[in-house]
């Protein structure tokens, strides 16, 4: 039976000119997937693009890359990203071991390309902004967060510590049957490693909005949940709560200067950024 309406099917859709594996096996975007495979076609800017980044080389300090996995805007003058944008489903999460670092095949051709050696012996981690456990689902993923551009030199204490707890937290909502819209980021300085000099960032953030499984964008309304986090990159905060770091996404927003939610209303925008999260 299943095989028959599977003929059915294909038939239409090449009636209609349309690819039947394609009509087959994409999902709605936002809608759930409970086979732990990837989403296909997720737009990873849905809520929008902070810092209208991008993807030319005469943008070189907000520079747009776009991958199936996430959105991220480079800064080729600090040799980090700005910022990198992702959804997070069940489908993402699989048992996947964790990559090597790697250059960045991506860049534009005569760009520095860091290399996972410019941060040895600096003190500092390899700091994952979209983090490694998030794409899990099949080993090509999981490759593309270990590009150095997704990574920025984050402080023990703190990559270990209570930004690990959240992006755990994160996980653990996404298995109780929710999905998340992110992006985070590093902001300030405090120095630099290597040379060329990478930018070592005095605070990182990190903005989720919360939604059930099978809620769409347009489901987005003022009691969505949106937690938002600011934190030193420093060391001496191992053991703190991620909770003592939550702020309003309107905090990040002046401090950045960059711009959130730009996809959504005017009203319901302003409304998510003046929340402050009590999970």
């Amino acid at each position: 039976m299943r095989r028959f309406w599977i003929g059915i099917i294909t038939l239409i859709v090449l009636l209609s000119g349309c690819d039947a594996q394609q009509f087959l096996a994409t999902p709605k975007p936002g809608s759930s997937n409970n086979s732990n495979q990837p989403q296909a076609e997720v737009n990873h800017m849905a809520l929008g693009n902070p810092s209208g980044a991008l993807p030319e080389t005469s943008s070189s300090d907000n520079y747009l890359i776009q991958r199936p996995e996430y959105s991220l805007a480079y800064n080729r003058k600090l040799n980090i990203l700005n910022w990198v944008s992702w959804h997070l489903d069940i489908g993402d999460l699989g048992n996947t071991d964790r990559s090597q670092f790697t250059t960045d095949p991506d860049l534009p051709e005569g760009w520095y390309r860091v290399k996972p050696t410019d941060y040895t012996n600096s003190g500092y981690d390899r700091g994952h902004m979209l983090p490694s456990a998030d794409r899990t689902a099949s080993e090509s993923i999981n490759r593309s967060v270990f590009y150095m551009t997704n990574i920025v030199p984050q402080a023990p204490d703190n990559n270990q510590g209570p930004w690990k707890e959240f992006e755990d937290y994160c996980r653990d909502l996404v298995r109780d049957g929710k999905q998340l819209y992110l992006i985070a980021g590093p902001e300030g300085s405090d120095g630099s490693i290597g040379d060329p000099k990478i930018r070592v960032p005095k605070y990182v953030w990190k903005i989720a909005l919360v939604l059930d499984a099978n809620d769409q964008i347009s489901d987005i309304n003022r009691n969505t949940e949106v937690i938002a986090l600011r934190m030193p990159n420093r060391d001496g905060i191992r053991d703190k709560d991620w909770r003592d770091y939550i702020v309003s996404v309107a905090t990040i927003e002046e401090k950045t200067k960059y711009t959130f939610f730009t996809n959504l209303s005017s009203e319901l925008q302003n409304s998510l950024k003046q929340k402050v999260a009590t999970p």
